[in-house]
């Protein structure tokens, strides 16, 4: 087991790492200090590793990146509306970075962010803490923040831990944006198989937003209740999938979802203690993209599976709480695990 460092590069005069993890199961992830980021995992394969991760060669491509690719986002994931909220007596105006709403923390999220690493001894497992304080009104959201992850690398998959401490009440709801694909990076996601342990989905509104409502997916497109296509097109937008999923069941062992790819003999299981998760279907990742091994990437190139508390949920009192208190840390967990089938 091993955890090797080099130098990436350099944003603003400040050094960028490179972190490598490697176990004796034969499994790799790297993660950078920018963003936090989730640069590769390889998974062992009949010839060698299968990278389960799209991503990039160069850190410059991260910097200039649009989708998230791998990173950390918060303080709050998914959307919030109007890119503002009310907290107590007191109404806080975010960046409005995705037309009038705050997206994923805005400009000044944790995504942009260099963040601070420790390796870790963690038994037979290598381990990466990164850490991160995020100063009161950045981005406009309250209390200085300090963030950590646990990045773990297990026998079958890699675990990631997050927690979070406050000196002001504020939204909180951290999750990890890897795309990933089954075949290495290549191909779009026709052959995919998915299911969700989820019977409802949150009705959504203009933007992708949601309107309060949980709906019954027995039935529409967003049924994944049993395995299910993830490929084919929304007769009503260029997009087919990027909406939210409160699980029945979570944690305990339970997978909240599973993928499964027939074609490179490969499954990923998640499982999570977030009360729900965001399935996005990669359809705004630009046509042409060039990546990394070789790879060129485009719509639907690869999958989100996201688990973070509800979106909006600032704004919807009906929605479970993402508030994090002074005096009390935010925490929750989430593993990839992969099988062959």
């Amino acid at each position: 087991m091993t955890v090797s460092a080099e130098k990436w590069g350099t944003l603003h005069g400040e050094e960028i790492d490179l972190f490598t993890m490697c176990n004796r199961a034969g499994l790799t992830a790297s993660i950078s200090t920018y963003g936090a980021t989730l640069t590769g995992l390889k998974i062992p394969a009949t010839n060698g590793q299968t990278d389960v991760v799209l991503g990039y060669e160069r850190l410059e491509n991260y910097v200039n990146d649009k989708t998230y690719s791998g990173a950390t986002v918060g303080r709050t994931a998914n959307r919030i509306s109007g890119a503002s909220f009310v907290l107590g007596e007191y109404s806080y105006q975010l960046d409005c970075n995705e037309g009038q709403n705050n997206l994923h923390g805005g400009y000044n999220g944790f995504s942009y962010k260099v963040w601070q690493a420790e390796q870790l001894e963690n038994g037979n497992e290598p381990a990466l803490r990164m850490t991160l304080i995020s100063p009161d009104g950045e981005g406009g959201f309250p209390g200085n923040l300090l963030a950590q992850i646990l990045f773990t690398l297990m026998e079958n998959g890699l675990r990631i831990e997050y927690s979070a401490v406050t000196d002001k009440p504020c939204p909180v709801s951290m999750t990890s944006h890897p795309y990933f694909n089954l075949r290495g990076g290549r191909g779009d996601l026709g052959g995919y198989e998915l299911k969700i342990r989820s019977s409802r989905t949150l009705s959504l509104g203009g933007n992708l937003l949601p309107d309060g409502k949980l709906v019954d997916v027995q039935g529409t497109e967003a049924d994944f209740t049993d395995f299910a296509p993830m490929d084919g097109m929304n007769q009503d937008g260029p997009v087919r999938h990027d909406r939210y999923y409160p699980l029945d069941e979570n944690g305990s062992g339970i997978p909240a979802t599973t993928v499964r790819c027939p074609e490179s003999g490969l499954a990923m299981e998640v499982e999570t203690s977030q009360p729900g998760l965001q399935f996005y279907s990669g359809d705004y990742i630009a046509q042409g993209t060039e990546g990394k091994n070789g790879c060129i990437y485009g719509p639907r190139s690869g999958f989100c599976l996201e688990p973070h508390g509800y979106p909006d949920a600032p704004n919807k009192k009906q929605f479970p709480s993402v508030i994090l208190n002074p005096g009390e840390t935010y925490r929750h967990s989430t593993e990839y695990r992969f099988l062959r089938i």
